[in-house]
């Protein structure tokens, strides 16, 4: 990663952008494969690492996913991914990765676990000791992990299509997953999967808050692991700050950095946090489809940007796609998530590969998005509220994941809403699948996947966390940048000042009448 600080950024590296002649490194960019041979038959491997583990497994990586690695004796520590501490911005990838196994030091999984847990960055580790061989990702699940687990031949790799070429495994022929991905509600929600399964039968998906257990072959909940304790809004509002602003720091010292603004909480959010590093980060909002200047999405962040003294850029994203293109990022994952999607990987791939975009995607569990959701009985409860009412395929597959969650939920005194949320709505599936797309074109930090601020999040009153109005993430953009607060959140959702005075004049009726 660059250490030079960039407001106007350089032009990518391949500005001649002939896809066809930059194939082999396009070629499942930013991926890895773990096995118990070496992997045969992978278009494009040219280039990428091969590392053999103590018990004779191999770690294949491609050249444009950080490799960090650390042994002793029977001890093994490696990160695929980066990592960012925002106690301490200055560090580099190898200090905050040598920071989680201290020299002379052979640490339990259960210390490693814990030492992620104020870092930031997208990621995943795998920890050996003795028999020990186990892996886990950020908390988020960003940096995904697949894997095939059963008999002798225990795969993972960052794709489910590569471990079935490499153990010769075919599609699934299960009726209810066949109807569940080809049915017209898969494609319109941007191919938004539930559960942890894929397409291929035995290959599965770890969910964030879970571990593999290679040697065992089972996967295990680490987290949550207690009850949270309780913060007042200002003090979770101040730390959360601190963490952000750190956070940004530390990736503005590796890489040139892009941040898109929109009228939504979550990029003001760290739009305020990024105060101190104005002068460095290329603030932009990507136009595409029918978007028109009075979108709100452009219009908001275009009169805030001018306020705050800062310029707003504006991607235009091409109407065309070099085929070539399509055709790399169809082989390099196995489910895009929207067709109409790749215009936006496309831009980015041709002006700002270099680049690291910043994310605001995650903020939305300190929203509480689902505050209003009755907890739910059944997997039937859960798949209607994904507008999978009915769907065999779906409630299966969240019937087994409230089996697993609820009882941990009920222990921690958590609301298992925002488990699922985090787990299944959003991030685990939705957003990872977001990430995996865009590794053909940019590498993407999203600075709330950090434990430390999502517990603070977490930790305060429900009331504080309205997905409409955050307490807290007002309370951050106070702390932070409160000329950030001079424009409106999301006009073109406001409801008519009719239905609010009316919503409001009912709310208080009932709360005469005391049944509210």
């Amino acid at each position: 990663m660059s250490s030079t600080p960039h407001s106007e950024l350089p032009p990518a590296a391949n500005r001649s952008h002939d896809i066809r002649s930059a194939a082999g490194r396009l070629l499942y960019r930013r991926q890895f494969v773990l096995g118990t041979r070496s992997v045969n038959g992978l278009d494009g491997r040219e280039g990428w690492t091969e590392l053999v583990l103590a018990d004779r497994r191999i770690l294949t990586v491609h050249p444009d996913l950080e490799l960090q690695r650390l042994s002793r004796g029977e001890f093994t520590l490696v990160l695929l991914g980066y990592l960012f501490d925002p106690l301490r911005p200055e560090l580099t990838n190898a200090e905050c990765f040598h920071n989680l196994a201290r020299s002379g030091e052979c640490p339990t999984f259960a210390e490693v676990v814990q030492r992620t847990a104020s870092l930031g960055g997208r990621w995943a580790l795998l920890y050996k000791h003795q028999r020990e061989l186990k892996l886990f990702t950020d908390p988020f699940g960003s940096r995904q992990i697949f894997y095939h687990a059963k008999g002798v031949e225990k795969w993972c790799a960052s794709q489910p299509h590569v471990i079935a070429q490499q153990l010769h495994i075919p599609r699934s022929v299960d009726p209810d997953l066949l109807g569940f991905v080809s049915s017209p509600l898969f494609a319109e929600t941007e191919n938004r999967w539930v559960g942890d399964g894929t397409l291929y039968d035995g290959i599965m998906h770890l969910l964030p808050n879970h571990y593999l257990d290679l040697t065992e072959g089972k996967v295990v909940r680490y987290w949550p692991s207690r009850k949270f304790e309780h913060f007042p809004l200002g003090q979770a509002a101040l730390s959360i700050s601190d963490l952000l602003k750190g956070l940004l720091e530390s990736a503005s010292r590796r890489q040139p950095l892009l941040l898109a603004v929109t009228a939504g909480w979550d990029s003001r959010v760290l739009l305020a946090a990024s105060r101190n590093l104005r002068g460095q980060i290329h603030y932009f909002t990507q136009r595409f489809g029918a978007m028109t200047e009075a979108h709100a999405d452009l219009a908001v962040p275009a009169r805030l940007l001018k306020k705050l003294g800062l310029k707003h850029h504006i991607h235009d994203c091409p109407d065309e796609v070099d085929p070539a293109f399509k055709e790399i990022l169809y082989k390099n994952v196995s489910t895009i998530q929207s067709e109409h999607k790749i215009p936006l990987y496309y831009d980015f791939y041709k002006h700002y590969s270099g680049s690291l975009n910043v994310s605001g995607n995650g903020s939305e569990i300190g929203r509480n998005y689902l505050r209003y959701t009755p907890n739910p009985s059944n997997g039937k409860d859960l798949a209607d509220s994904f507008g999978r009412k009915d769907d065999p395929y779906a409630m299966r597959c969240l019937q087994l994941w409230l089996e697993e969650t609820q009882p941990v939920a009920d222990q921690c005194e958590m609301d298992i809403n925002d488990l699922f949320y985090w787990e299944q709505r959003w991030m685990g599936n939705w957003n990872a699948s977001w990430s995996a797309d865009l590794d053909i074109a940019i590498e993407e930090f999203t600075p709330f996947n950090c434990r430390a601020i999502m517990e603070l999040f977490l930790s305060t009153d429900k009331e504080c966390r309205l997905y409409k109005q955050p307490a807290v993430h007002r309370a951050v953009i106070e702390y932070t940048w409160p000329e950030a607060l001079s424009e409106p959140f999301n006009p073109h959702l406001a409801k008519p000042a009719k239905s609010n005075l009316r919503r409001r004049l009912h709310n208080w009726l009932l709360k005469l009448s005391g049944t509210r």
